[in-house]
């Protein structure tokens, strides 16, 4: 019977669950580590239950954001608050991430990137803007841009299209990669089918891309940063694009 309790109960959006002001208290408490205790009187009006996946999952969120110098605003809390209404408690746990120098909310059709520094990176920042003024349908379309983190667009990563994409990118069966005939101009589109056609299509888009991002002429700019299949995603209409330098 518990058992079932515990599975009707976790399946209930995290909504119905708390409030927006109890979910900004686990943000803005200057102690967010609570003691079990603090933790069961601060929410006392909720069930054992409910207390049990609250701790779990939304308390884990804020431990991890407060571990970083990030100024968390309202309007970093209203979003995530506005997106996870709707999930159910036992998916958060699937929407939390982690790289070397941010961590990841998956949310909905979103993400939310938030830099440990509780800074964006200058080079990246000035990428981030470049993708906000979506100038260049080859970079992700960025929405805002805080203090220290940024809404982006999600794309799928790793599908067939990118894999294949880079199966091409890397083929040498020209004398040498498409990469490196793109990178110092050497191609033949003669010589191409249709499917090289369109990587190098994409290439040279985003070599241009690249040339505003790092601030160099898109004439005699080589330079593609960190272009590797971890680096790209496809978009629902198929598009694919470049979301990390």
């Amino acid at each position: 019977m518990i058992g079932l309790i515990d599975f009707i109960f976790e399946s209930q959006p995290i909504g119905e669950l708390l409030t927006f002001d109890e979910f900004a208290d686990f943000f803005n408490s200057d102690d967010t580590e609570m003691s079990k205790e603090k933790f069961d009187k601060q929410f006392a009006d909720k069930s054992a239950l409910q207390r049990k996946v609250l701790r779990k999952y939304v308390d884990r969120w804020a431990v991890e954001i407060s571990k970083m110098n990030l100024e968390i605003d309202d309007n970093l809390l209203k979003y995530l608050y506005s997106q996870l209404c709707d999930t159910p408690v036992s998916k958060l746990d699937k929407v939390w991430g982690s790289g070397e120098e941010a961590c990841i909310f998956n949310l909905k059709d979103k993400i939310v990137k938030c830099f440990y520094s509780g800074r964006i990176p200058s080079d990246r920042k000035k990428f981030f803007e470049i993708c906000k003024d979506k100038k260049y349908d080859v970079f992700p379309k960025v929405y805002r841009i805080g203090k220290g983190y940024i809404i982006m667009e999600k794309l799928e990563i790793e599908t067939s299209k990118c894999k294949k994409y880079f199966d091409i990118i890397d083929s040498s069966k020209h004398g040498d990669s498409i990469y490196h005939l793109v990178q110092d101009k050497k191609y033949d589109l003669s010589e191409m089918n249709d499917d090289e056609k369109e990587v190098i299509n994409w290439l040279e888009n985003v070599r241009i891309a690249c040339a505003e991002a790092f601030g160099n002429d898109p004439e005699t700019n080589e330079d593609f940063g960190d272009l590797q299949l971890a680096n790209v995603g496809e978009r629902e209409d198929g598009t694919i694009v470049y979301f990390d330098i």
